[in-house]
């Protein structure tokens, strides 16, 4: 059975999409971590904030400034809104009436927002998206002091280009690890793969039979020793070769010799059989004459004693008469 084959370049092509896998999911969990931080510093920062101006004006030297200074309040409020990402504070009563504020002419007016209520009765602190003058934003309403609540608009502008700062930094950190990475791989391929092929290559010409290959050593890695080592195994194979072919020689010429040898010895017995032949021929001849005489001698002897028996038949016969003839006379 043909096992499968894998090509070195597809496993590293493979490990090198799986490793950029990998990191762009690991990029975009960890940026998607820190822009939650972000976002959670900020919200907690303006959280402090509101604990901080709702510290103060709760404070009984705040109270005892405001009595002295009536404008300390507002100056404060004006104050805190300059910071950068501060679109606006204000300190709402749960009526819904504008008690202080960093916008000018929104004190005494009233707003609707039944999320004042909730949080002046539940004591936590609600956060919702806003539109400030065209702008998205996000609104902290804190439980303040008495029936007050804080409401702080701040934007996110500068947390999103921190992100964008962060992301391209996290781009190109990721750009130049995967050129260092496809540079490596590129470096390894040259470095392995090729020579391997090149080897792989040099092996199947000998197994056509050619042995004048030299595989290149190059640098003196694992791959280098492993060219020295196919060199050297070359160079064995063609002694190995040469020693056979000499071999294939001595062995040729002795089984020339041999066979001149065994023609020698098989004319040398023809030729003693042909004699053997020969004199078995004449012996053969002789014993034919012999039984030929043989056989005419006994002929001879089977007639002679028909002839004797037809003699001595002949001889009883006249006897025979002869003593009828004696009787017949005696008579």
């Amino acid at each position: 059975m043909r096992t499968k084959h894998l090509s070195i370049y597809n496993i590293v092509l493979a490990v090198f999409a799986w490793t950029l896998l990998v990191g762009a999911i690991l990029v975009y969990f960890s940026l998607s971590q820190q822009r939650q931080d972000l976002y959670r510093s900020a919200v907690e920062e303006k959280v402090k904030l509101a604990e901080t101006i709702k510290e103060t004006v709760a404070s009984p030297s705040w109270l005892y400034q405001i009595s002295l200074l009536r404008d300390l309040e507002r100056g404060l409020i004006a104050g805190l809104s300059k910071f950068k990402d501060v679109r606006f504070i204000r300190v709402v009563k749960i009526s819904g009436e504008i008690y202080q504020s960093s916008l000018a002419g929104e004190i005494g007016k009233k707003i609707k927002e039944p999320g004042v209520v909730e949080v002046a009765q539940s004591g936590k602190p609600l956060i919702r998206d806003d539109v400030f003058q065209n702008e998205e934003i996000k609104l902290l309403i804190y439980p303040g002091y008495e029936d007050r609540t804080i409401w702080i608009g701040f934007s996110l502008k500068d947390t999103e280009v921190l992100i964008q700062k962060l992301l391209l930094r996290y781009f190109f950190m990721a750009l130049a690890a995967l050129l260092l990475l496809g540079l490596a791989l590129f470096v390894i391929l040259r470095s392995v793969v090729d020579p391997i092929r090149k080897i792989t290559a040099s092996c199947e010409d000998v197994r056509r039979g050619n042995l004048d290959i030299q595989a290149e050593v190059g640098w003196q890695t694992e791959i280098g020793e492993l060219a020295e080592t196919f060199n050297k195994m070359i160079g064995d194979l063609k002694a190995s070769r040469k020693s056979l072919e000499e071999s294939k020689e001595v062995l040729e010429i002795r089984v020339v010799a041999r066979t001149k040898e065994l023609e020698d010895l098989a004319q040398s017995l023809e030729g003693q059989v042909k004699v053997r032949t020969r004199d078995l021929r004449e012996k053969m001849e002789q014993l034919e004459r012999f039984n030929k005489l043989a056989v005419d001698r006994e002929l001879k002897m089977i007639e002679l004693k028909k002839d004797i028996n037809e003699l001595r038949a002949q001889l009883n016969e006249s006897t025979s008469k002869r003593d009828r003839s004696k009787k017949t006379n005696t008579a």
